[in-house]
């Protein structure tokens, strides 16, 4: 199956979304995560949001981003415009740096081990720090000993 054309009426992609791609990459560059629908729009000067979601779409089918419209701020560059071979360089330097900006501002922290069915006292103090990677993927994590009954109960 293949592409839908852009439905424009030159070929390929025109400045908007050049000056789109070069938002992208530099904001990511500067923030570490995606801009929004309203800061592109801003940056091209367009207000409509469905307008900067028709550039946004049209980028994606050609391959330059990818993105996941139930999720905001999900852009991500795949690959650069530029045509000196440099740009896909500096997109997969921007994207590294990104990554690790956010495994280092986001740690888990333990609190320590509980006893299924038993009482678990408050911890002061958590035991230990997770990178996000080893977490359950909540904001906390408690290692745990299993699902057994207390001994009273067996």
């Amino acid at each position: 199956m293949g592409r839908k054309p852009l439905g424009r009426k030159s070929e390929g992609l025109g400045d908007r979304h050049r000056r789109i791609m070069e938002f992208l990459i530099n904001f990511q560059e500067q923030h570490g995560y995606s801009p929004s629908i309203r800061e592109i729009g801003k940056y091209i000067n367009v207000e409509s949001t469905s307008l900067v979601d028709y550039y946004l779409e049209q980028l994606a089918q050609e391959a330059y981003i990818e993105r996941d419209k139930r999720v905001s701020r999900s852009i991500r560059v795949l690959r650069s415009m530029n045509t000196n071979g440099g740009g896909s360089a500096r997109v997969s330097q921007v994207l590294r740096d990104a990554a690790q900006r956010t495994s280092e501002l986001l740690t888990i922290p333990v609190w320590g081990r509980i006893g299924a069915s038993l009482p678990v006292p408050a911890p002061s103090a958590p035991s230990a720090w997770l990178p996000p990677a080893q977490g359950a993927g909540g904001t906390d994590a408690v290692s745990g000993s299993g699902c057994q009954p207390p001994p009273s109960a067996r």
